[in-house]
């Protein structure tokens, strides 16, 4: 299909019937025009839910029957993502769903009556007028491996956002409270994050064997032969470590009840652990396009993700 101007302008003929949605949350609002722009049915409701779609699909062909209409095109303004329950259930129906500017809605919306007035019912009777004079893009609806790819997308750059953002905490908490433990762990390995979940203070490392730390850190899961030598330079800067004393305790630091700080700390260091993973897989999803079997470690993810906005959620003490 050609998108050019003037073959859009021709796509509207005398049996067309041209409808126009405003597109809200709750309630939508739909006019019905001829290809001249004359109004064939004043602005109605359309509830966003099943039977209000389905009401709408039968004025829609009840309205073409009365005037003699054999095609439809329904335009509407992209809001947010409330267009899309009702651009799946016309595709499924074989009505091309188009969509105008906002800005063009909104510069014309003075032609009919010279108010600046915005409000739904008038938005509809204007994009329906945008569409008859072509002034429309066909958007591409998503379906089967592209929908989910969009979907894995989103997900992805959600989750490296918030993972950047815990990252950030964490490393905060270290210049406080110890400030030593990235001479270290200079990033946040296996190692790393188990010695975070068990030995996040200096003080946890004293009086401490070798082994006793070593036994603890293989008891992380992922983490099955830490090693040695880290252990032994992480004890010997905890002696002489600067860190911030008051305050250092985990379960009053993150003000959860004692008892139940690795319940909830541990989600976290667990997501650090199989992020880098998960984005890998969905980058590899993205890049060759292949079916691959990622449900599961979505699903992990979303484990995770629930756990951290209930984490950042609590209020901690600065």
């Amino acid at each position: 299909m050609d998108f050019k101007q003037n073959q859009k302008i021709n796509q509207v003929t005398e049996k067309t019937l041209v409808v126009g949605i405003d597109i809200a949350k709750r309630t939508h609002f739909a006019c019905f025009v001829d290809d001249r722009g004359r109004v064939l049915q004043k602005s109605f409701s359309v509830s966003q839910s099943g039977d209000g779609f389905e009401l709408f699909y039968q004025c829609v062909l009840a309205t073409m029957k009365e005037n003699g209409k054999t095609e439809v095109i329904i335009g509407i303004e992209p809001t947010g993502h409330y267009w899309l329950n009702i651009a799946y259930f016309l595709e499924e129906r074989g009505i091309p769903l188009a969509m105008v500017n906002p800005m063009h809605v909104k510069r014309s919306k003075e032609l009919d009556d010279n108010l600046p007035t915005k409000h739904d019912r008038k938005d509809a009777l204007v994009i329906a007028r945008l569409l008859k004079d072509g002034r429309f893009t066909y958007p591409r609806i998503l379906k089967g491996m592209e929908a989910e790819l969009r979907v894995g997308s989103t997900f992805r750059s959600k989750l490296t956002e918030e993972l950047g953002a815990v990252k950030n905490m964490i490393i905060r908490w270290l210049d406080r409270y110890f400030p030593e433990f990235v001479q270290v762990f200079p990033s946040f390995g296996k190692m790393a994050l188990a010695a975070l979940e068990c030995t996040p203070f200096p003080s946890d490392l004293h009086h401490k064997q070798p082994d006793e730390i070593l036994t603890l850190y293989r008891e992380v899961e992922g983490l099955k032969s830490p090693q040695r030598p880290k252990a032994l330079r992480l004890i010997e800067v905890a002696t002489s470590s600067i860190g911030v004393n008051e305050h250092n305790n985990p379960d009053t630091f993150f003000q959860i009840k004692p008892g139940e700080n690795l319940k909830y700390c541990a989600p976290f260091f667990n997501l650090l652990r199989i992020v880098k993973n998960f984005v890998y897989i969905i980058s590899a999803i993205i890049i060759k396009r292949k079916p691959l079997e990622w449900g599961i470690h979505r699903n992990k993810i979303l484990y995770f993700n629930t756990n951290l906005v209930y984490f950042l959620s609590m209020k901690y003490k600065n």
